[in-house]
Parts: structure tokens; C-alpha cells; sequence
């Protein structure tokens, strides 16, 4: 599904949102910042994955504090979890599809070994969409050592995936 990580729910607007935040005082509070920006609650909800476009890079909404009106987003970068005002984090957090490879690397590193194993072609052309549909092998490397595969097993990988690469029908 469209802008949701492992565990992110569906539900794009507020009304649905803060209900599930309980009944608790202060949940009045999240609809004030929201106010005529409903949908910009899709994807920013505890369990998915965004991008920080301001530099942070890539992120899990670990959860959301009603009482402070923030987001806490663990970052992949360098592993810190960062609390954000509801209004900045609207403006700055980007939410991930599921098959992004940004997303992937923080809710599906199974699924990612898997397809470096068994179909590499697929990480390539993950990597080409992060890259307006073309990626030299130095931008497949940034994004796919050490965080999919092994920096000592990437020149064996590398020759396979450009093999791979040459036959899917996306990337040819």
C-alpha cells in the first residue's frame, strides 16, 4: 500500500487519526496545528516510514505524543530518535511507500537479503527509482553496501546484478 511501512496504518485523514490517540486530554490539541490539513496526517502515523527532506534522511515514526504535539522518528542515518513539532514534521516528513528502497531498509532487511540472493535486478532498479529511472554502479553501491550486501561478498554481488540487470526488461 501507498505511503505505509511495515506497520503504518491506512487511514488518511485526522478524524480517523485521533481516535485511535484515546480520548485523553490534549488529544483537542492535535486537531489545532491540523487544522485544513487533514490528509497530511497520511503517512504520519506510528509505524511508518518517512523521509526527512531537510537532511535527516530516512525514518520510523516510533510514535506520536499528543501532549507535546510531536513525532518521535527514529533515523536510519545515525540511529537517534528525534522529536518533532506536528507542524514542522508536516512540512519536513515525506511518508514512504512500502516497496521504496529507503523504506525497505528500515522495516524489511529480510526481504531485501532475500532479493540481493535470489534477484538482484530488483535492487537495482530500486535504486534506479531513487534516481529519476537511471543510477551509475557508484550510486547502486552508496545505497546497497554493507546495508544489503556485505562489503566482502560486493564484487561477486555486483558481477551478478549487472548480469541480472542486462536481462529485466525495466532496466534494459
Amino acid at each position: 500500500g501507498g505511503g505505509r511501512g511495515a506497520g503504518c496504518p491506512g487511514e488518511s485523514r485526522a478524524q480517523l487519526v485521533v481516535p485511535r490517540l484515546g480520548d485523553g486530554e490534549g488529544v483537542d490539541d492535535l486537531r489545532r496545528p491540523l487544522r485544513g490539513r487533514d490528509d497530511g496526517l497520511t503517512g504520519l502515523l506510528p509505524g511508518c516510514v518517512v523521509y526527512h527532506r531537510s537532511g535527516w534522511g530516512e525514518g520510523l515514526i516510533e510514535s506520536i505524543d499528543v501532549g507535546e504535539q510531536s513525532f518521535n522518528v527514529r533515523f536510519r542515518e545515525d540511529g537517534m530518535t528525534r522529536s518533532m513539532p506536528f507542524t514542522t514534521g508536516l512540512d519536513v516528513l515525506i511518508p514512504l511507500k512500502d516497496d521504496d528502497l529507503r523504506a525497505r531498509l528500515l522495516t524489511d532487511p529480510e526481504g531485501l537479503a532475500a532479493d540481493a540472493a535470489e534477484r538482484p535486478a530488483v535492487l537495482v532498479r530500486a535504486v534506479t527509482r531513487l534516481h529519476k529511472g537511471k543510477a551509475t554502479a557508484k550510486e547502486v553501491k552508496h545505497w546497497l553496501i554493507d546495508s544489503v550486501v556485505p562489503a566482502r561478498s560486493w564484487a561477486s554481488w555486483w558481477k551478478k546484478a549487472k548480469t541480472a540487470a542486462v536481462h529485466d526488461p525495466y532496466l534494459s
